[in-house]
């Protein structure tokens, strides 16, 4: 019998398949990362036995051989923009043997006229760049698919399957339309997230950060883009992580920065950097002390550091009032913090 060939050739290959998507599930998060592709998820999975016998029986004579079934192993690329889509599609592309004749673009079924599913899906197999790789030779020949698309067309995706129906169903009319409104409303938010996200890329590209002519108003984009490009605070930090010999990795969250900047009253950020232009020696003498013993520091951390100093010269009452604020410490630990505060100050201060 048919299928009990091809499910005994499954048990047979089963580690292979295993392997196969650990390999490349990992393969591809690397090569996402690689490419800086602003990826939501990454996901691989296995099918079952019962899923196989039941692929069989809904299309027996398409397959007789394990070879024959294309999906044993999926794996599922969720984007965050839907130009990112593309952007994973050409890693495909470059990086695996594609088999167009099984492969498929769900968008390119669709009329001019209409909405729906849109999913790219890929049936590969492991490419010539690495298919003589000791690693891959006994998964080379077997064959997996990719399915790639955005957060949105996900979230159609799986309403759509919730809903028990799929879009291209003969549906009644005005429950189709309904469909159809739906989903042109999520391509519309695809595309108005596009927008967005090019509107912050060319504000924060048009930002002249050191020059002081321009008075900056201080939001988390351009905080954003002073982190990386202000020549007084990178020297700052730089010079703090080279007397530390620690990294640094990452950044403080926008938010956190916004609610110091807004307690500071600082307005700009020519004012920011006169502060920090101001207080440079000090900050640098300060915060090497105030981290000793950690691993790594964050970037913005100087501007941490610099309210702590500029509260500490208002004087105590006015510091525990501001670590209160910032939540900084439970209410018993505050006086402990607003003492080591001023105590590294008065050290860095001493002869």
């Amino acid at each position: 019998m048919k299928e009990d060939k091809i499910i005994s050739e499954f048990r047979n290959s089963t580690d292979q398949f295993s392997k196969l998507k650990n390999k490349c599930e990992s393969l591809l998060r690397e090569l996402c990362d690689h490419k800086s592709i602003q990826i939501h998820s990454i996901s691989a999975r296995l099918k079952t036995e019962d899923s196989i016998k039941g692929k069989i029986a809904n299309k027996g004579e398409k397959y007789n051989s394990i070879s024959d079934i294309t999906d044993i192993v999926g794996i599922r690329i969720i984007t965050l923009f839907e130009d990112d889509v593309q952007k994973v599609e050409d890693v495909i592309k470059d990086e695996f043997e594609v088999d167009p004749e099984n492969s498929e673009d769900k968008f390119q079924k669709l009329k001019a006229n209409e909405f729906g599913y849109r999913s790219v899906h890929f049936v590969c197999s492991i490419g010539k760049k690495r298919r003589h790789l000791r690693e891959y030779i006994e998964i080379s020949s077997l064959k997996f698919e990719i399915q790639v698309r955005s957060i949105l067309q996900h979230a159609w995706a799986d309403i759509e399957h919730d809903l028990g129906y799929k879009f291209e169903g003969d549906l009644p009319d005005h429950i189709q339309r309904d469909f159809f409104r739906v989903a042109g409303l999520l391509e519309l938010a695809d595309l108005e997230f596009l927008r967005i996200k090019k509107a912050i890329k060319d504000y924060s590209d048009n930002l002249k950060i050191n020059d002081k002519s321009t008075n900056i108003p201080i939001n988390v984009i351009s905080f954003d883009k002073f982190l990386e490009d202000s020549i007084v605070l990178n020297e700052i930090e730089y010079k703090i992580s080279e007397i530390n010999t620690i990294p640094i990795v990452g950044k403080f969250r926008g938010s956190q920065m916004m609610k110091i900047l807004t307690i500071l009253d600082f307005g700009n950020l020519t004012k920011l950097e006169e502060k920090l232009e101001n207080y440079k020696d000090q900050l640098i003498n300060f915060t090497t002390k105030w981290i000793e013993g950690q691993k790594l520091i964050r970037k913005g951390l100087c501007v941490w550091t610099l309210a702590y100093i500029l509260k500490a010269e208002e004087g105590k009452e006015e510091l525990e009032n501001y670590l209160k604020l910032m939540d900084i410490g439970e209410t018993e630990y505050l006086t402990t913090n607003s003492e080591r505060i001023i105590k590294t100050l008065e050290l860095i201060k001493s002869p």
